[in-house]
């Protein structure tokens, strides 16, 4: 139990905070920024203590955990613990909001919550705090809520944050935790029964037939001199330039067992294709301006070596951190090529080469070197004889820390100041309370940003550090999206379903990611093994699975959704250029409840999502039957029937060459000229006998940027001829470049965010934000003669606000709430603002 002393503390250091501004924050892709807040931080304060009296206090994402029966949330604490957390939720929109918290006690704003409760919360932070005793057995915590915005989901981690300054001397220990495992100090200084991970280096056998020798000499005596950031440690040792004669000349003496990438011709379109992979694959996320810097790699080894390591790094380093990209032997050839061009000629210049192998051979085993490097030497593998303490007898400023190492002893001048202060402060917390029990959760989000995985992806609301020019799909909720055995696919087995992504997934080790998929469910509350029951097989289909077969094919008599005219289908592949995931994967991927919140609210889920929302409010079907008859019918995987739609015979009727509107749009997002590749053209059905209109969204600007009248689109060049667009067909009677709606000044255009769209009444609707202001638009023909009329709706005007048209366009623009003057239409302020603007061409009345 918690004792009284400890309890009074926790009452007295609560929280008082005054809400400030809301923050923009959703579940997947849509960062909340503190704004003019600075101290805050993201995530909640943790305080634990568990019954033998050890306490910690640290940062977490959210109060969501799943724990087999002798895990903890933190390493340093027994798996029966009382938890405490504590902060801001952010609200982004006022209003009546209900919880549930999961068998915790819930406190927002200084009041017990109860579950279902209502609880009318105002846009901005407020106070939280969740109570949590550990049961017996396997404990799981997962808050939820629901507003009149959103449907049931788990509180994503984006709406939390807490106070900067509570925590410095925390941060201090995590930090000095990290540099321990990245300078490898438990390969030497023993810590049984640890969590801490060891760094190993590079296998050293075969390591004089990668290298240059004349490099390797230079990095045994000054490592970080050639790398700044290297965690290899100085050893005292290899000062003397004959020892290093002796280490060389023993690494030598095993060339003879070890063979030698064949070298190959560079040339410059081998260099210059190299550099395109280089910086489309994903390889400059991690490599670039400092971070991870390659150095001057075509001095360290030759390019036939680099291509090799490049292709497998597994091999040479099998508990490294450098991952594989799955690499064609021409990928790696050409990027090695390009990397082999930085060179520093005093690094290759020819050394002594007198040196004496069985000296060496000493040296290695008595200076630390093998406690991180594996070497056989005559089938048998070395062993370390250096003699270290174990790591809870360490004291600051001693040993590797301090500045009177032994003859023999590591030294690391390549730490700071700080840096020694965090080892320093980790030491002194770890002779106190060393590791105890696993702690998933804790070490997965140490796992995903040693590994670097943020360089990509974004998390917990933070966009990734070196974003990409692509759409990378996010880490926040991984784990209650997809299944285990699915994300230890991809970790393992190399599946992926982004086949169309340039950025590639890497592979790293399998060390490295041990335990990474269970962690990723248990961060969000869920076992990894917690997946819904699947389909029963048999010989007939069941009426469900019948009636989501439907629902996923494009007859429309037979309420047919058209997946398969975005989602690949086993071999077939549909002609949308902004292709979804393989349909016979889906079960095998996702979890029910992330796929039933997907199909009710994409754009919930993933801003900007090109996925339409079939079940707003006004659907013709039912999401509570349709959802799951889609479930069961994808639950058959490979057995599944083909939808209609699937495979030639579309084709051959040229429904998909030259697509027309029946009773509802049709939707294509090839790219198309006028619009950027995000462009989403539309063919609007025919109105009476008036020509049909159709028009392009351009979903990166955020408005209609083109309409046309006679037609939509001819596809047969694009398909059969590979053109670059398709052609439109009919008359362009409307281009515009700028965004027509102003805020506060008619000059000024206002930043956009896409949030998607959804298909009402047979059309899309597409949603974004202006600011923090969400405006909705659906464009539909004009009834009464050619043309169209753009439907708005803005759930808020509290500022001046024009729409604006350019008067040099040849068309007749009106409005519902008012004449143009200029070209320019004031909009009336309000809640819940709609108006019409109808655009025809300009011989038209």
């Amino acid at each position: 139990m918690l004792k009284p002393s400890l309890l009074a503390t926790l009452f007295l250091i609560g929280l008082h905070l005054v809400p400030s501004a809301a923050l923009e924050g959703a579940d997947g892709d849509s960062p909340a920024h503190p704004g003019a807040s600075s101290d805050l931080s993201r995530g909640l304060i943790l305080e634990c203590e568990d019954r033998e009296g050890r306490r910690v206090v640290f940062k977490t994402a959210a109060p969501h955990f799943f724990l087999e029966a002798s895990a903890s949330l933190h390493p340093s604490l027994s798996h029966d613990f009382r938890a405490r957390f504590r902060g801001l939720i952010v609200v982004e929109d006022g209003g009546v909001y209900h919880f549930d918290s999961g068998g915790a006690r819930l406190d927002i704003r200084g009041k017990v919550v109860r579950d279902g409760q209502k609880l009318e919360l105002d846009a901005g932070h407020h106070e939280i705090l969740v109570e949590y005793r550990r049961p017996r057995g396997p404990a799981r915590l997962q808050l939820r809520w629901h507003s009149e915005y959103f449907g049931d989901e788990p509180i994503p981690s984006s709406v939390f944050f807490h106070r900067d300054a509570e925590l410095e001397q925390s941060r201090l220990v995590e930090h000095g935790r990290t540099l321990v495992e990245d300078h490898g100090c438990v390969a030497c200084h023993a810590a049984p029964g640890s969590r801490l991970r060891v760094r190993r280096g590079p296998e050293l056998t075969s390591v004089a037939a990668r290298l240059n020798t004349s490099w390797l000499g230079h990095w045994l005596a000054r490592p970080m001199e050639l790398r700044e950031q290297a965690t290899m440690p100085m050893i005292s040792s290899f000062r003397d330039p004959r020892v290093r004669r002796n280490v060389i000349a023993f690494l030598e003496s095993l060339v003879h067992d070890t063979v030698r990438p064949e070298g190959f011709q560079v040339t410059p379109h081998s260099i210059g294709r190299g550099k395109e992979l280089f910086d489309s694959l994903g390889c400059r996320s991690c490599h670039h301006d400092g971070h991870f810097p390659l150095g001057d790699l075509g001095s360290k080894m030759n390019v036939a070596s680099l291509a090799a390591y490049l292709e497998n790094p597994e091999a040479t380093h099998p508990e490294g951190w450098m991952p594989s990209l799955l690499l064609s032997d021409v990928e790696a050839r050409q990027i090695a090529a390009f990397l082999g061009q930085h060179r520093r000629p005093e690094l290759e210049r020819a050394s002594d080469r007198t040196g004496d192998a069985k000296e060496g051979r000493a040296s290695l085993m008595s200076s630390g070197c093998l406690a991180c490097h594996r070497l056989v030497h005559k089938g048998k593998a070395l062993m370390n004889t250096l003699a270290a303490p174990p790591l809870v007898e360490l004291r600051p400023g001693l040993a590797c820390l301090g500045a009177g190492a032994g003859p023999r002893s590591p030294s690391y001048p390549q730490l700071d100041g700080a840096e020694r202060d965090a080892i320093s402060a980790f030491l002194q917390f770890y002779r106190a309370q060393p590791d105890v029990s696993a702690a998933p959760v804790y070490e997965t989000e140490r796992q995903l940003s040693r590994l670097r995985c943020t360089a990509c992806h974004e998390l917990h609301g933070e966009p990734a550090t070196e974003p990409t020019r692509e759409r990378i799909p996010t880490l926040s909720g991984a784990g209650v999206k997809l299944r285990g055995e699915w994300i230890d696919k991809v970790l393992f087995e190399d599946a992926r379903v982004h086949s169309d992504l340039l950025t590639r997934m890497p592979r790293f080790p399998g060390s490295t990611l041990q335990g990474l998929s269970h962690g990723v469910a248990a961060a969000m509350g869920v076992s990894w093994t917690e997946t819904p029951a699947s389909q029963k097989t048999t010989a007939k289909l069941s009426v469900s699975q019948q009636r989501g077969i439907d629902f996923l094919g494009r007859d429309v008599e037979n309420n047919g959704l058209s997946c398969v005219s975005c989602h690949d289908f086993g071999d077939f592949r549909p002609l949308a250029d902004e292709k979804g995931p393989q349909l016979q994967q889906t079960t095998s991927r996702l979890r029910y409840d992330w796929f039933r919140r997907w199909m009710l609210d994409p754009g919930r889920l993933v801003s900007g999502t090109s996925m339409p929302q079939f079940f707003a409010e006004g659907a013709t079907l039912d999401a509570k039957t349709a959802i799951p008859e889609l479930w069961a019918a994808l639950s058959m995987g490979v057995r599944m029937p083909k939808p209609v739609g699937v495979g030639a015979e579309l084709l051959d009727a040229g429904v998909e060459t030259l697509p027309l509107a029946g009773h509802e749009a049709v939707i294509q997002r090839f790219p198309i000229s006028g619009a950027s590749a995000a462009a989403i053209n539309v063919g609007l059905p025919r109105s009476g006998k008036l020509p049909p209109v159709s028009y392009t969204f351009d979903a990166a600007v955020c408005h209609v940027v083109q309409i046309w009248q006679g037609g939509f689109l001819d596809l047969r060049g694009s398909l059969a001829k590979n053109q670059s667009y398709p052609e439109v067909v009919g008359e362009m009677f409307y281009r515009s470049d700028d965004f027509p709606i102003r805020l506060q000044t008619v000059e000024k255009i206002p930043e956009r965010d896409f949030r998607g769209y959804r298909v009402v009444d047979g059309l899309p609707e597409f949603s974004y934000e202006i600011g923090n202001i969400a405006v909705s638009e659906r464009v539909v023909p004009n009834p009464a003669a050619p043309g169209v009329v753009h439907e708005y709706r803005i759930d808020r005007l509290d500022t001046d606000a024009w729409f604006v048209v350019d008067p040099n366009q040849k068309i007749k623009a009106s409005s519902t709430v008012g004449p143009f003057v200029d070209g320019r239409l004031h909009l009336p302020r309000g809640t819940n603002v709609r108006f019409d603007i109808k655009i025809s061409p300009a011989e038209e009345q």
